[in-house]
């Protein structure tokens, strides 16, 4: 006989519980763990999806069932993904319902940080949230809930310790432990070398505790992060009647689909394409990432002298200009143009609604919506995106240091199989051949021997896919291009390029058409082509959110006024073109 149970009660208890069974039969316990049934069965289990503009109203009530290990009888630590993009109110979820709620169950929380301007940020809203009065301290990261022993403590992950001992005492204090900006373990891994190594120590030291992963782009890094979780394994416990039980496993995953800008995406190959567009959007400010220092110092110089517009340059050598601070508190800056390098995709959010233009250079996807996520939208708010379209010169010149960087890897841990002398010689060789990546992706752990970053070879391994996948289709035409429209839910889109002289586009189209029979047949290759070039011509032509813009894409599209739609277009446009219909199909004549 089969006995389904919903709740916490132990094998042994059962029996007591239920007086009326059966003592000459053999039952099979079947334990439906509680939090299945709230997520409405084991089929729905696991990931949860959703579209909203505020984070909170997708993830409702569930977070009451996130639970430490223990809490439910043979239930592991509740292990939690969100993926959300930025300005969605992940950081204020965590403010505004996770924190009383833990503190009604006397929980602390632990807020770990990639950044020390996110770091600010998240303090600074705590402070506001608790009304702290006075000016919160440089080394103040743990605020108590008004009327509780409860807390909240908000540091870098940098600051964590990676003695196991002191990491382990210090955790033992929190029962949640929010990895915000998820994301970082792997995208800094190429130049952090211990990412892998303080991600597996937390983890190691928490088993117990509840994990929630926050990032706007956790895509990328989700699998990585799942391995690392799942390679804890806590003692099973063990009941008395049922023997080696394994543990129920909590893993949930949130997806916010949620998208608030519309984007008008163009996109360039050189910065010859962009200047005339930055010239002629007077009263509107640009924010520019680049690819290097080099080259922002070099756009700075170019758009003051050949447009006259005040242009300022951010990275990592001037932090301490005044302007960071401005950015870090007041989300804006008063320049028309913001310059600066991925320094600037976390931790720094701009709600300047006069920052109508964002140009990003060749990436990868999550570098790119972390860039793009910098700017803050609202709802239906326009944002022109522009977005650099590699050479094949430049996708392999990346792919080769990315196998530079591989063979570095396997290089370094072929020799730690050598002895101490032999190892010594072969890695100063190495360094003098110019690996000098060495430093970046190994550390010396406690045998004296260079490890590895597992992260980075798994970054590293994206990398050499995803570039290895643009080289083998770069032939095909916009596979960039087409890739990136996926990112921001365009797919269905067809590029539009700067630089180009859409109008002898057209006309050269048009002339191919003139006085020729366009049969129904013929009508929706001829309609959609045309369609392109228009798009891409007005895009050209007219300041974006321009009067003559909005003119030009307000005209009426429906299927049966076509034909009239595409005559109404050409005049828009001035083009000495128009249709005419004679007996079953359309033909094009040319106007004097």
């Amino acid at each position: 006989m089969i006995a389904l149970w919903a709740g916490s009660v132990h094998g042994r208890e059962f029996a007591t519980r239920n007086s009326s069974i059966d003592r000459t039969r053999t039952y099979i316990i079947i334990l439906i763990n509680p939090i299945f049934l709230a997520f409405g069965g084991v089929d729905k289990m696991g990931i949860k999806e959703f579209s909203e503009r505020w984070l909170v109203n997708g993830i409702e009530e569930d977070y009451k069932n996130w639970q430490p290990r223990g809490v439910v009888s043979h239930q592991k630590a509740s292990r939690i993904f969100i993926e959300s993009p930025t300005g969605t109110g992940k950081s204020s979820f965590v403010l505004d319902k996770l924190f009383p709620f833990a503190a009604e169950k006397n929980y602390n929380i632990l807020y770990l940080a990639n950044r020390s301007a996110l770091n600010q940020q998240i303090r600074n809203a705590v402070a506001r949230k608790l009304k702290v009065k006075g000016k919160i301290k440089k080394d103040e990261a743990t605020f108590y809930l008004p009327g509780s022993f409860c807390c909240l403590t908000v540091i870098n992950y940098q600051a964590i310790p990676l003695d196991s001992t002191a990491l382990g005492t210090f955790l033992s204090d929190y029962t949640y432990i929010v990895f915000d900006e998820a994301h970082f373990f792997v995208e800094d891994s190429l130049f952090n070398a211990k990412t892998g190594l303080l991600l597996k120590s937390v983890l190691n030291a928490s088993p117990d505790a509840v994990w929630i992963f926050l990032s706007a782009t956790l895509d990328a890094s989700e699998e990585l992060l799942l391995a690392a979780a799942d390679e804890i394994q806590p003692n099973n416990l063990i009941d008395a009647n049922l023997n080696n039980l394994v543990l129920q496993d909590h893993r949930i995953v949130y997806k916010n689909n949620y998208q608030s800008a519309v984007y008008t995406p163009s996109f360039f190959r050189g910065i010859d394409d962009l200047m005339p567009v930055i010239n002629r959007t007077v009263g509107e400010k640009w924010l520019i990432f680049v690819s290097s220092i080099q080259r922002g110092k070099a756009l700075q110089q170019r758009i003051k002298k050949e447009t006259g517009r005040k242009a300022v340059f951010l990275s990592s050598e001037n932090k301490a200009d005044k302007r960071w601070k401005t950015l870090s508190t007041e989300e804006r800056y008063d320049e028309d143009v913001l310059i600066t390098t991925k320094v600037l995709d976390n931790g720094v959010n701009i709600s300047d609604k006069g920052v109508r233009h964002i140009v990003i250079p060749f990436c990868d996807q999550t570098e790119f919506m972390q860039m793009l996520g910098r700017r803050r939208t609202d709802e239906g708010e326009r944002v022109c995106l522009y977005v650099e379209v590699p050479t094949i010169q430049k996708i392999n010149t990346l792919r080769h240091g990315v196998a530079a960087k591989r063979n570095a890897i396997n290089s370094v841990n072929s020799v730690n199989k050598y002895a101490p002398n032999k190892k010594k010689a072969l890695l100063a060789k190495m360094w003098e051949a110019g690996r000098k990546d060495i430093n970046s992706l190994f550390y010396i752990n406690n045998a004296g021997n260079l490890t590895s970053n597992f992260l980075a070879e798994e970054k590293l391994k994206q990398l050499s896919d995803f570039y290895g996948t643009l080289a083998a289709h770069y032939k095909e035409g916009a596979c960039y291009e087409k890739t990136v429209l996926t990112w921001i839910k365009m797919e269905d889109f067809e590029p539009v390029y700067l630089g180009q002289t859409a109008s002898e586009d057209i006309i050269g189209f048009l002339s191919h058409w003139e006085g020729e029979k366009i049969r129904m047949v013929e009508w929706e290759s001829f309609y959609k082509e045309f369609e392109r070039l228009y798009n891409q011509e007005c895009r050209n032509r007219f300041p974006i959110g321009s009067a003559e813009y909005q003119k030009a894409f307000s005209v009426r599209k429906a299927p049966p006024r076509r034909k009239s739609t595409v005559n109404r277009q050409m005049q828009i446009l001035g083009l000495p073109y128009k249709l005419n219909k004679e007996n079953n199909c359309w033909v094009l004549y040319k106007q004097k």
